[in-house]
């Protein structure tokens, strides 16, 4: 009998997925999951048929819909939004299995489906790393950060990535370590905002009072936007942010996030969403 080949349950997995979303008139998806399907059997000619099929079936359904366009565009959005988490999803399961390419081309799919992902471009970023292809892994996390700049992990991970790249200064990195909040706000007075900042260099982890860097605060208006205060360093590792009692006095009594950032050189920032309650 004829030795099974290998990554054949992967390939019927993909069958299988792709068959659901044809069952729901979902063309689109399930002709991307028969392409990769393809490049796991690339000589399968029942895969290619159904690629043909599906898309006659896309052609005649796009000339008898009757949707409204701008819905019809939502809907589009969103399902595209869900395919990219199911991709990378799937790829994370390749990359548990060691499987760092098929997982590479999994993200590639979700990216082309959600191109703010930042789950898919922290990933890759995570496997480029694996793969010690660093300068790849850096311009991922920088993507992964640039849509999601809270994510610390992500932070880290590009530090130890541009330690690998040897660019000491980018590798280094500014964590808050304590903010003091005002305990009574009042609309009248300045607001005196007080954070404490320590830098590390990776490898390395001890930690030291932050002497150069950028240390900010961004006050969350109810209207949207935001005003940013550039803080003040009093000592090493201490910095002061002033908000205005004039700014405040515009301000209605109730609670606002105050976003504080600190950041050395072009590293992405450490964040620390805060909480402000004016009286």
């Amino acid at each position: 009998m004829p030795e099974r080949p290998t990554g054949l349950p992967d390939l019927e997995e993909l069958v299988t997925l792709a068959r659901r979303f044809a069952d729901r008139k979902r063309y689109d998806e399930a002709i991307e999951l028969f392409q990769l399907a393809l490049r796991l059997e690339p000589q399968d000619l029942g895969l290619r048929l159904a690629v043909a099929r599906l898309r006659k079936l896309k052609r005649a359904q796009s000339h008898t819909s009757d949707k409204d366009p701008v819905e019809v565009a939502r809907d589009e959005l969103r399902r595209a939004a869900i395919d990219a988490a199911h991709f990378v999803g799937l790829a994370w399961l390749y990359a548990e299995k060691g499987e760092e390419y098929r997982a590479l081309e999994c993200l590639e799919i979700a990216r082309a489906k959600d191109p703010i992902s930042p789950a898919a471009y922290k990933l890759a970023g995570r496997l480029h790393y694996h793969l010690q292809d660093f300068d790849a892994a850096a311009g991922q996390l920088r993507k992964a950060l640039r849509f999601n700049p809270f994510d610390r992990e992500a932070a880290e991970m590009l530090g130890q990535v541009e330690y690998e790249r040897r660019q000491y200064a980018e590798a280094m990195s500014a964590t808050i370590d304590a903010v003091k909040m005002p305990v009574t706000a009042v609309r009248t007075k300045d607001a005196e905002i007080t954070i404490n900042v320590s830098s590390f260099n990776y490898p390395d982890v001890a930690k030291a009072p932050l002497a150069k860097g950028k240390v900010s605060a961004a006050l969350q208006l109810p209207g949207g936007g935001e005003k940013v205060y550039t803080a003040v360093s009093k000592a090493a590792g201490t910095f002061v942010v002033t908000i205005p009692a004039k700014d405040l006095g515009a301000l209605k009594a109730g609670s606002y996030t105050v976003v504080i950032m600190s950041s050395i050189g072009t590293e992405s920032p450490s964040v620390s969403p805060e909480t402000l309650v004016l009286f």
